[in-house]
């Protein structure tokens, strides 16, 4: 795998794009009440939420790094709620950027961001763990949101 293509450094260059953005295309900037304790939430909750299913494949002995062999599929703990709580993590973590940058154009990146990493390592993580685990991913996926 290429070391760059991985998750954080995507994240990293939409943060990036973010804060040009914000400074070469500043229409469209809002004033919510409370934005920066509604940005530090968002922020928060993302690095919560990665952290929580971090804790939860380390604790079923499998891999966090995408594109690696999955030794289990983890349906616990974060897993319950959605089936890639750490790339919602990012998503939540690019959203409190932009916000934090006070870009509506900018909004147009999480989108963007979401379809990036389905495409590059959600649909065939799920397609390997879906091959590997039959059954139990049928199940789960069925009653589990991927983004929630």
């Amino acid at each position: 795998m290429n070391s760059l293509d991985l998750p954080p450094v995507w994240l990293a260059f939409f943060m990036a794009i973010a804060f040009v953005v914000s400074r070469f295309v500043p229409g469209l900037a809002f004033d919510l009440p409370m934005q920066g304790v509604v940005t530090l939430v968002i922020f928060v909750a993302g690095l919560v939420l990665m952290a929580a299913a971090v804790y939860e494949l380390t604790r079923a002995k499998t891999t966090f790094i995408p594109k690696r062999d999955p030794n289990a599929l983890v349906t616990s703990g974060v897993f319950r709620l959605t089936r890639n709580p750490i790339y919602l993590g990012d998503a939540l973590v690019l959203t409190s950027t932009v916000l934090w940058l006070n870009s509506g154009v900018g909004l147009i990146l999480v989108p963007a961001f979401v379809w990036v990493i389905q495409q590059r390592f959600i649909n065939a993580e799920e397609a390997t763990l879906k091959k590997k685990y039959a059954s139990q991913f049928d199940g789960w996926a069925k009653k589990t949101r991927r983004w929630v």
